[in-house]
């Protein structure tokens, strides 16, 4: 999965997704601008979190109105970009560590939403919303 901010979903697997809908909702997304300002963990990953996220989670909850059924999110969960999953920073990487949270914020515009699926064999389908 290239890297990406989670705005909603998983969804179970018998939820059939109104992609009409959600594409005016991603066109209703695109241009927001935000920043990534903060490091952090999630679930033992290691994350970017927006400085504000108000405007994405607009987005996310008209995304969430769309589909008409919740995610399966926890109440843990934030808005994030995830840098690594297990959570560690490997020996040595410190620096690099530091050197991120140095260049802090960095400024993103929402270009693409994306419905990410994965098949009945495993394998994670993308479909951009047009």
């Amino acid at each position: 999965m290239p890297a990406h901010l989670t705005i909603a979903g998983p969804w179970p697997p018998a939820v059939v997704l109104p992609l009409g809908e959600l594409a005016e909702e991603a066109r209703g997304l695109h241009g927001t601008r935000f920043e990534l300002g903060k490091v952090g963990s999630l679930g033992g990953a290691l994350c970017l979190f927006p400085t504000d996220d108000a405007a994405l989670l607009a987005g996310r909850e008209g995304i969430l109105r769309a589909v008409g059924v919740p995610d399966l999110l926890d109440d843990d969960w934030r808005l994030h970009l995830t840098l690594r999953r297990d959570g560690a920073v490997p020996i040595g990487a410190e620096k690099d560590l530091q050197s991120l949270e140095r260049a802090l914020p960095v400024a993103c515009v929402v270009r693409e939403l994306t419905i990410a699926e994965l098949d009945g064999y495993g394998r994670l389908n993308l479909q951009p919303l047009q």
